[in-house]
């Protein structure tokens, strides 16, 4: 996906029928090009000046979605805010503004052997009014329920690509392979969403947070439970392995693989096995630059 680099800042939000120049006049004509904009690129600003009824809740909630809003100044200006939370839209506000992704439902692989394939399909929505408009690594992780060891597969999928919609869903799919060393056992699976700056890609605060319930994130490591196990097991039905996504140690921070190194606007998917390693560089755009 080409990078977006275009952002909107309305200054002086609602403050009259034209939003005091930010239109050529109040036929709306530019709405509909505007609201095709900023499905990909950052909208927000800031409210200039009670103008009821338009800077009332009404039209301050359905331009939010109309716009896909991400951030509003919450200190400016304080006529509106007031009159917003007596109307009783900050909640909503609050919630909806930038991308607010629900998990829905999962269907995963119950048991593999070391070294065998195993598939994850998850049903995701976007209930915000915006999509990401940073790019971000999407792992899959499996943790030993015994040792704490955390495994990864990282996907090509790109979250700025999950728009908001409340009847449409998005669907994560991810097959991968683990090694054929990894140790028998449980493995709780996980879903990692970093963000993409290397100094803060362990950070959990900064880490996309799923929007259920208290018992999805974890709050020390920024995953997201999926509330799924998958068994380890030399006895576990066959599933060959046939791609070149694999399950890797995982650390939390970026590797360095033959002396790559890679800034954090690049994502790295990489597959080893016991005779040789294999890594694949994507930038951005999912534009494969390496492989070897």
């Amino acid at each position: 996906m080409p990078l977006s680099r275009w952002t909107v800042l309305a200054a002086v939000l609602h403050g009259s029928d034209t939003d005091f120049g930010t239109y050529p006049d109040a036929s709306q004509s530019q709405y509909p090009y505007l609201s095709a904009d900023t499905l990909y690129t950052p909208m927000g600003g800031e409210t200039c000046n009670p103008n009821p009824p338009r800077s009332d809740c009404p039209t301050a909630l359905s331009e939010f979605a109309l716009f896909h809003w991400s951030f509003v100044n919450k200190d400016y200006h304080p006529g509106v805010l007031s009159a917003w939370t007596t109307q009783g839209c900050t909640p909503t506000i609050q919630r909806r503004l930038g991308y607010r992704f629900t998990l829905l439902q999962g269907e995963y692989t119950d048991a593999a052997r070391p070294g065998d394939a195993i598939h994850a399909s998850i049903v995701l929505r976007n209930d915000g009014w915006a999509a990401p408009y940073l790019p971000r690594t999407v792992q899959l992780l499996l943790r030993s329920t015994s040792s704490g060891a955390v495994y990864a597969a990282t996907s090509i999928a790109d979250p700025r690509l999950w728009l908001p919609s409340s009847s449409t869903t998005h669907t994560l799919t991810i097959d991968a392979c683990t090694s054929a060393s990894l140790p028998p056992g449980t493995y709780e699976r996980l879903l990692n969403l970093p963000d993409p700056a290397r100094a803060l890609r362990t950070r959990a605060d900064y880490s996309v947070a799923m929007a259920n319930d208290g018992s999805v994130r974890e709050a020390t490591t920024g995953y997201n439970r999926l509330w799924s196990n998958l068994t380890v097991s030399p006895s576990a039905p066959a599933s060959p392995c046939n791609t070149a996504t694999r399950f890797v140690p995982f650390a939390g921070t970026p590797a360095e693989i033959a002396g790559v190194r890679w800034s954090s606007l690049t994502q790295l998917v990489w597959t080893a096995d016991a005779a040789s390693s294999r890594y694949h560089v994507y930038r951005d755009d999912v534009t494969q630059l390496a492989n070897a």
